[in-house]
């Protein structure tokens, strides 16, 4: 994938890399906005209703009754708000998440002239050689060897070795092997998804924290309610 590579937004569009990461920035300031806007609405709220205690019962009943609205309402955007960006977030979180790996022209020349030796390395030597060969590429920052192995080696490591289960080493070398196979793939990848990626967990964090935040007002006005009318309930756990 490049600057060119598509994915789907939410709304059926359809986004180029750039436009996944604008998609995020655009969300984060949507979430920012409507939670401001959630906390005016609270704050106003709380101090009249407040003043109206100081009057009576009945006004400050009816405050609670009248100026409430507005802030579920607002609180209902956020939630909205939230909610869309967490489903862009994890478009581009899904088709980010396998980064093609990156050589040079060169190396990808390198590549080919390495082939059929590192194939023949793979394909009929044992885990512990494949291990030991693949180490001796990364120590070198043969990047073409590396290439090879990174696209060769799963396959090889999807078969069952014989003797595998008799010998240790082999089973050592396995776990070696995908070891190294992250620790390729993580050099060689292609580091143009970060920035997008970056802000897309951003957003979808933020929108995790509306959602929690959520979750736990109804949690709270439940066991007030509960109170209200006279149920017994258990004492709340310290968090």
């Amino acid at each position: 994938m490049d600057s060119t590579t598509s994915t789907t937004s939410t709304n059926g569009d359809v986004m180029t890399l750039p436009e996944m990461a604008a998609t995020a920035r655009r969300d984060l300031s949507a979430i920012e906005e409507a939670q401001a806007a959630q906390t005016t609405a609270e704050v106003t709220y709380e101090q009249a209703t407040q003043r109206a205690l100081f009057l009576s019962d009945e006004a400050h009943q009816a405050a609670r009754r009248d100026l409430f609205p507005p802030v579920a309402a607002a609180r209902q955007q956020t939630l909205r708000v939230a909610e869309a960006g967490r489903r862009n977030a994890l478009v581009t979180l899904h088709q980010t998440a396998t980064a093609r790996l990156v050589v040079t022209p060169d190396e990808q020349a390198a590549a080919a002239r390495q082939e059929p030796v590192v194939r023949r390395v793979v394909d009929t030597q044992a885990l512990t050689a494949v291990r030991d060969e693949m180490r001796g590429a990364i120590i070198a920052q043969d990047r073409a060897a590396m290439l090879l192995f990174a696209t060769m080696v799963p396959d090889r490591l999807a078969k069952a070795d014989p003797g595998e289960a008799q010998h240790p080493e082999l089973g050592q070398a396995r776990g070696d092997l995908g070891r190294m196979l992250s620790q390729v793939r993580d050099a060689l990848r292609d580091t143009s998804f970060d920035p997008a990626r970056r802000l897309a967990t951003d957003v979808f964090g933020r929108a995790g924290d509306v959602s929690g935040a959520a979750f736990r007002r109804q949690a709270d006005a439940q066991v007030a309610a509960r109170i209200a009318s006279g149920e017994r309930v258990a004492w709340p756990k310290a968090s």
